[in-house]
């Protein structure tokens, strides 16, 4: 059996290679960083609608909340009416 010999070959940094690296380095982040602006530009779309949006939102749930406190009030008259007629079948079985 034959052992082969692999000699690792080590190559001399220059400036240039050294130029080249962080050239591609910096390729590297441009794009990056590119795609992070994008992403960042989404967002500010999204927060613009949300704030445009959200006066509509709240017109609504003012309205909602209007309209609870109005059946609550409707209810508890209807409650007291229920009572009063509760009371007059009580005194007229009390009477007959």
């Amino acid at each position: 059996m034959k052992k082969t010999n692999n000699k690792i070959k080590k190559s001399k940094m220059t400036i240039e290679k050294l130029a080249i690296l962080t050239q591609q380095g910096f390729s590297n982040l441009d794009n990056r960083l590119v795609k992070v602006e994008d992403r960042l530009v989404k967002v500010e779309v999204d927060v613009r609608w949300m704030k445009e949006n959200s006066g509509e939102l709240f017109t609504k749930i003012d309205r909602f909340i209007y309209l609870y406190e109005e059946q609550r009030q409707e209810l508890s008259v209807l409650i007291g009416q229920v009572r009063r007629l509760e009371d007059r079948v009580v005194k007229i079985e009390i009477k007959s």
